[in-house]
């Protein structure tokens, strides 16, 4: 097997899973995202189902979704299956929630080989880490009935994460009292991913 740094295994998994891994590495190679290396990604074979999970821990979010996650499994009723997650968790925890069909991989039903499920899991990491998330954060207003609450302390009283094309919210943070903010312009704007890939 391969000696890649990159979605490392401390076991030796099958061979349908060397190939889906020795694919998988191929195109992590040519990745060119700020901030990724082999050092955010890893594997996890350690299931009693026999599904492997890779995993890429996205570099600059500090949204509590921080994980792209893959979940294959090789074998289900003679056809493989895929299923992909933001996470908050090292862990796919559960591999049987319905996808989001807008974001998401789902594969199931379909004759494919390792290495076409493979590829299909590199292009939808690709599709993640080219997705601009933007960080937005709300400070106490200075007048106005808000006033009369209390806040938790001088920084922000809400932040929401959200992450483009298409457009969707990842996380929010702050009292459900303080949520009526997000219909007003932010305090400030801080861009965590820009959303495009940059040459090495």
């Amino acid at each position: 097997m391969t000696t890649s740094n990159w979605f490392r295994v401390e076991s030796t998994p099958d061979d349908h899973k060397i190939a889906f891994l020795r694919t998988l590495r191929a195109a992590a190679e040519q990745w060119t995202f700020d901030g990724l290396g082999p050092e955010t990604t890893s594997t996890d074979v350690e299931f009693p189902d026999g599904r492997l999970v890779v995993s890429i821990e996205v570099p600059g979010l500090t949204s509590r979704p921080q994980h792209l996650q893959v979940c294959y499994r090789a074998d289900v009723e003679g056809r493989p299956v895929l299923q992909s997650a933001w996470s908050r968790y090292a862990r796919f925890d559960d591999p049987y929630e319905p996808p989001d069909e807008e974001t998401e991989l789902w594969v199931s039903g379909v004759d494919a080989t390792p290495e076409q499920c493979s590829l299909w899991a590199a292009a939808w990491f690709e599709r993640q880490l080219s997705r601009r998330v933007v960080r937005r954060e709300w400070d106490r207003p200075e007048a106005g009935l808000s006033t009369l609450l209390l806040a938790a302390d001088s920084g922000p009283v809400f932040v929401e994460w959200t992450i483009e094309a298409p457009d969707g919210v990842i996380d929010s943070r702050g009292r459900f009292v303080w949520s009526w903010l997000t219909g007003r312009p932010p305090s400030r704007t801080v861009v965590e991913r820009p959303g495009v890939a940059t040459q090495g």
